[in-house]
């Protein structure tokens, strides 16, 4: 779970997400769980809530599994 769920061969810029909030499972993070083969820039998420609702710890703020990506300037604030 995430505003994008995956994101394969892509490229985002100057994306802000404020205040989500993401019970999901197991798997959940604030822009995709999933990403490669792409390049981020200047994406932020800002006052995010992410929980898993069966417990596990598959959670990550920005980002879940990260294959091969540039990341730049980008924060879970």
């Amino acid at each position: 779970i995430g505003l994008l769920g995956g994101i394969l061969n892509a490229s985002i810029s100057n994306l802000t997400l404020s205040n989500p909030n993401f019970n999901g499972g197991p798997y959940a993070a604030g822009i995709a769980f999933f990403v490669d083969n792409s390049i981020l820039s200047n994406v932020h998420v800002e006052n995010g809530y992410l929980s898993s609702s069966d417990g596990t710890y598959f959670l990550g703020g920005l980002l879940g599994i990260v294959g091969s990506t540039n990341i730049n300037q980008s924060s879970f604030m």
